[in-house]
């Protein structure tokens, strides 16, 4: 009977290993397999945990993690008979969907918490998630240039909307998921074991390869935060600063190249020319007709008419938020309540989220909301100057802390305040955010184990 057991717990234990290493390919398709994703691997997780009797680490960032998902679903009961109009102004009751919707968000809870015990009793390692999230997006990456240079991606498919989506069509995320695990894919190259002379060339081409496919997709938050978590390898990491020079130097080239021949992509980058003080002066531009453009690009996007400009949906964020300042009305309320606080305001629009983390929060479960997520931010950040000092992980570039410092670069990354975001309450985002908050939190918790 023991055996039996035994060896289903082993065929359980693969199962969890092939579920987590196979999380980059998951975030490839839509939201239902994703879920599917999610689901499986909280039930498969649970039961290997309950089987072999492990212990829950209830750590401090642990329990803020529970008190904050807990605080979620309070606020939703709080405002469960409020009444809202939407931005069609029709009545809409904020009733037990969205309740629902709130007690699901536990499952990010879940996967930081289950994520933790795996890793504590060395169920799993992260050198097979690594090397699966290179594969992943270099992919990505290939089919976006094959898109580009001609004319459809490898299943066959056109560009949409003017960009260059590859798998994700119609979707305009592919730039977005290069970036989310560039990271750890190129710190996944030192996990295949090649020689210093390969690594020195490899490591290059594998930043320069990812740096084009993002750029090729037109979306230009994901190409700055790429080229932002360059110069974060550059400051962390000693031994790879040569390279991370060399390779900006060839981006770079790349990318002046690109913006001087490709009309479409100059127009992407344009208004960062335009924003930047010193960047460029109108009235030095020799060409007229270039001059004229820049002019009208920038009316436009001063103009409260222009449907890019994000800047006035973040603003929104903050009349919805001083409607109910303390705890606010819940996830998604942002959308039903912002057509009603901007009123007849100028250089105000609505959207269904603000745009950004940090004021999503904010404005849907208000001062304590934030100020818990705050507080997890605090806690991660206070445990990595403890292990950045007691273990030395700037002087040692050794394989773990070389893995330790990748989780740390893709944190800072995804919880930059200043930057335009998805939301963090959906499916696509929000299980990426919380799985690489696992990770990082996981790692921290077990920096003596060994995780790799």
């Amino acid at each position: 009977m023991k055996s039996k057991l035994n060896i289903q717990t082993t065929s359980l234990e693969k199962f969890i290993k092939l579920l987590f290493n196979s999380f980059p390919f998951i975030l490839m398709f839509h939201s239902f397999l994703l879920n599917l994703w999610v689901l499986t691997f909280i039930i498969s997780s649970g039961t290997l945990i309950f089987i072999k009797k492990l212990k829950i680490n209830f750590s401090t960032l642990n329990k803020i993690f529970i008190i904050f998902f807990i605080y979620i679903i309070l606020v939703a009961v709080l405002n469960i008979k409020t009444t809202y109009i939407n931005s069609w102004n029709d009545f809409e009751q904020f009733e037990s969907i969205n309740l629902y919707k709130s007690i699901l968000l536990i499952k990010f809870c879940l996967i930081v918490l289950i994520t933790n015990i795996l890793l504590q009793n060395s169920i799993i390692k992260l050198k097979g998630l690594f090397i699966c999230a290179l594969v992943a997006i270099s992919f990505v990456s290939f089919d976006i240039i094959f898109q580009y240079t001609f004319g459809v991606n490898i299943t066959g498919r056109e560009m949409w909307d003017g960009r260059n989506t590859g798998i994700f069509y119609p979707e305009a995320i592919a730039g977005a998921y290069i970036q989310k695990f560039s990271i750890i894919a190129i710190f996944a190259i030192y996990l295949l074991k090649v020689n210093y002379k390969k690594l020195r060339l490899l490591i290059p081409f594998i930043i320069i390869f990812l740096a084009t496919g993002i750029l090729l997709t037109h979306e230009r938050m994901p190409f700055l935060l790429f080229i932002f978590s360059c110069c974060l390898i550059f400051i962390f990491v000693r031994k790879m600063r040569t390279m991370i020079i060399s390779s900006l130097l060839f981006i770079g080239l790349i990318f002046t190249t690109l913006i001087k021949y490709d009309d479409s992509l100059r127009d992407k980058y344009i208004l960062f020319y335009l924003l930047g003080k010193n960047m460029i002066t109108l009235q030095e531009t020799a060409d007229k007709e270039l001059r004229n453009e820049l002019v009208k690009k920038k009316e436009k996007w001063l103009s409260n008419e222009s449907s890019n400009n994000h800047l006035n949906v973040l603003l929104a964020a903050f009349d919805v938020w001083k409607i109910k300042p303390l705890t606010a009305h819940g996830i998604k309320s942002y959308r039903t309540l912002c057509h009603k606080s901007i009123g007849d305001k100028k250089n105000r629009k609505c959207s269904t989220h603000p745009h950004n983390y940090y004021l999503e929060i904010l404005s849907e479960l208000g001062l304590i909301g934030i100020i818990l997520f705050t507080f997890i931010f605090i806690f991660l950040i206070k445990n990595f100057i403890e292990i950045f000092v007691k273990n030395k992980v700037y002087k040692k570039n050794n394989l773990e802390n070389l893995i330790f410092l990748s989780l740390l670069i893709s944190m800072i990354v995804s919880l930059w305040p200043i930057k335009i975001t998805g939301s963090i309450f959906t499916t696509w985002n929000g299980t990426y955010y919380w799985f690489l908050i696992s990770l990082f939190s996981s790692v921290q918790n077990n920096f003596k184990k060994k995780f790799i």
